[in-house]
């Protein structure tokens, strides 16, 4: 049975989903132009410079996964992902300073991955209603 169809909904999600997109583009880029602060938080935790941008990389994906249509609930698990490995590195090594973001992108991917669950057949039935 299909979720409920809520009146404003399919625009609330595409916001989120332009929102990821931008914060994620924003994140990639920052790693592409090895700005001074993302340098020396991968130098901390020993993954400079391939681990930044294989990271940027992985971002940048999941940013234009997230604007194209049938594949923005991939975009926004890679996003998850990456976010978790964010948080859980600024928990342990580099400081709790920058963690706010990653969670706001974790909470919004999440509610992307909720909303559009219905959408993709590799993850309708893990997803499905009982």
């Amino acid at each position: 049975m299909p979720p409920p169809k809520i009146k404003g909904a399919h625009l609330l999600v595409w916001l989120i989903q332009y929102f990821m997109a931008y914060t994620m583009f924003q994140a990639a880029f920052a790693k592409f132009l090895a700005m001074d602060a993302v340098v020396v938080m991968f130098d901390e935790i020993g993954m400079e410079p391939h681990g930044r941008i294989l990271i940027g990389l992985i971002e940048l994906l999941a940013a234009v996964c997230l604007l194209i249509p049938g594949s923005s609930i991939y975009g926004a698990f890679l996003a998850l992902g990456v976010m978790v490995g964010a948080i859980i590195g600024h928990l342990t090594n580099i400081g709790i300073e920058g963690v706010d973001r990653a969670v706001l992108v974790l909470v919004g991917c999440s509610t992307i991955i909720y909303l559009r669950r219905e959408e993709s057949s590799l993850f309708r039935n893990m997803f499905a209603r009982q």
